[in-house]
């Protein structure tokens, strides 16, 4: 296979300069569900795309880059990865995927353990990976923190937005993390979700962590959970459709 040009890898990975950037004679996917273009130009402005398609007229002075044999794409999304959180995976001192020992679990924030400089991110940059949801591992609860967006630009800020969502491990990890059962996680998670409502010093939960589950049980937060099986994925969605009921009691 011909090697890819990302154009928006490029363009993360160079310093926003005033200049402008035309890439041509390449087979462009503009993304927006259209036929790829062959022979497509694209126009990069100031460290943005300001134009892309076939006919494009190249401004004066602007940079050419001959993309012909390649594909010229919009940067792709790492929709679910633990990317800048491990620099070698069987290294314990350079992991923070998982806080396995720690007495907290909701309440951890992982953008702050995002490592611009493991070389996965340069090797993802390089792949056409621009962008990437990142997610901590479930330790000793099935809850394993907050989540971050991150982009793999060479820039010593990675994090685009922290705190982006909550991470909860179901199926099989989950249940043995919750006491052996999907039973049990079902009834952790609901409990969970009651402290959220209500913190308190002597509940379950720490209290850090039963705060930092408010946002999601009041919308403002995301929760992205972890499941491997169809029946698992029905599962989480019947828990979703019944918890959302209101809730009635018998008339005596």
């Amino acid at each position: 296979m011909k090697r890819l040009l990302l154009a928006c890898s490029m363009l993360i990975a160079t310093p926003a300069l005033a200049q402008t950037i035309a890439i041509t004679g390449g087979t462009l996917v503009v993304g927006d569900e259209s036929a790829p273009i062959e022979g497509g130009t694209l126009i990069i402005t100031n460290g943005r795309v300001v134009a892309a398609g076939r006919g494009i007229a190249i401004p004066a002075g602007a940079e050419r880059v001959d993309a012909t044999g390649k594909w010229v794409t919009p940067g792709i999304v790492a929709g679910f990865s633990r990317l800048g959180l491990a620099g070698v995976d069987a290294v314990d001192p350079s992991n923070d995927t998982a806080a396995r020992t720690s007495p907290f679990a909701a309440s951890i924030d992982i953008a702050p353990a995002v490592s611009p400089d493991v070389p996965a991110i340069a090797i993802n940059r390089a792949a056409g990976v621009t962008r990437a949801i990142v997610s901590p591992d479930a330790g000793n609860s099935i809850f394993g923190g907050q989540g971050a967006i991150i982009d793999t630009g060479a820039d010593p800020q990675p994090v685009m937005k922290a705190r982006a969502f909550q991470f909860v491990e179901y199926g099989e990890a989950g249940a043995q993390r919750a006491g052996g059962s999907r039973a049990a996680w079902f009834a952790a998670f609901r409990n969970a979700m009651a402290e959220a409502r209500a913190p308190r010093d002597d509940g379950d939960l720490k209290r850090a962590d039963a705060t930092a589950l408010t946002p999601v049980v009041i919308g403002q937060m995301k929760l992205l959970i972890h499941a491997e099986s169809a029946a698992d994925i029905n599962a989480l969605i019947g828990l979703k459709r019944n918890d959302s009921k209101p809730r009635t009691e018998p008339c005596s």
